[in-house]
């Protein structure tokens, strides 16, 4: 394995992504780690997209500080992007709402482009 090097891919959605993929730099090939929100040809559907859902995103996490409904609107969004506990040991197989609406955005072709583009070169 010493000389077989991986796709490593992050997302600039703040350190909690980039942190564990700098740890991952020694595997990566080129020792280049890709970004799939802003990576070097991405298409303007698949950019506008990372923009939407991020900017989505921070507008939720600053509304949490509007006093009495921001909290609540904060935790039921956060609640969709729960991931259970392996413990106590259950049947986790069934996809979140979350992952059903990935694989929706996945059939209408977003990320094809990266996908085809590292499929050129297949790496773990």
């Amino acid at each position: 394995m010493k000389n077989k090097k991986a796709w490593i891919i992050t997302v600039d959605m703040g350190y909690g992504h980039q942190r564990p993929a700098h740890a991952l730099r020694h595997l990566a090939f080129n020792r280049a780690i890709i970004t799939a929100n802003n990576y070097r040809g991405i298409p303007k559907k698949d950019k506008r997209f990372w923009k939407k859902s991020n900017s989505f995103y921070n507008f939720i996490s600053r509304f949490k500080k509007v006093p009495l409904i921001g909290p609540v609107i904060f935790n039921v969004f956060d609640k969709f992007q729960e991931i259970e506990d392996f413990y106590p040991k259950r049947d986790l197989s069934a996809p979140s709402f979350i992952l059903k609406q990935i694989y929706r955005l996945l059939r209408k072709g977003w990320g094809k482009h990266l996908i085809e583009k590292i499929s050129k070169n297949p790496r773990p």
